[in-house]
């Protein structure tokens, strides 16, 4: 299945298990889910969560920007709680995201 996201921040990790020596590396993300800012209320929470997701080295490369609107393909899985879990396997940049547009207030009155 593919999406449009807001990818916000990517930085590549490398841990090395000291007892077995075994690496782990990848990108760890986060994403916006919503290809929108616009304010979102439901019950008590206010805003969005970002999703964090840790993505593999082969598609390092894809990353043009950060931040900016990506193109992903999300597969479904079975996670180890037996909840449905959701993975980014690929992404393709589709353009940056203008972060310098702000708008005022408007519950401000104004003389």
């Amino acid at each position: 299945m593919k999406m449009q996201m807001m990818l916000l921040y990517a930085m590549p990790y490398k841990i090395v298990d000291e007892k077995t020596g075994v690496i782990n590396e990848g990108i760890s993300t986060f994403f916006y889910g919503n290809t929108s800012l616009n304010p979102k209320i439901k019950d008590n929470m206010k805003g969005e969560k970002p999703l964090k997701q840790g993505l593999p080295l082969t598609i390092a490369h894809k990353i043009k920007s950060v931040p900016a609107m990506y193109e992903v393909e999300v597969e479904m899985s079975v996670g180890a709680d037996l909840k449905a879990k959701l993975s980014i396997i690929d992404l393709d940049y589709i353009g940056d995201l203008d972060a310098n547009i702000i708008q005022p207030d408007k519950s401000k009155k104004t003389a």
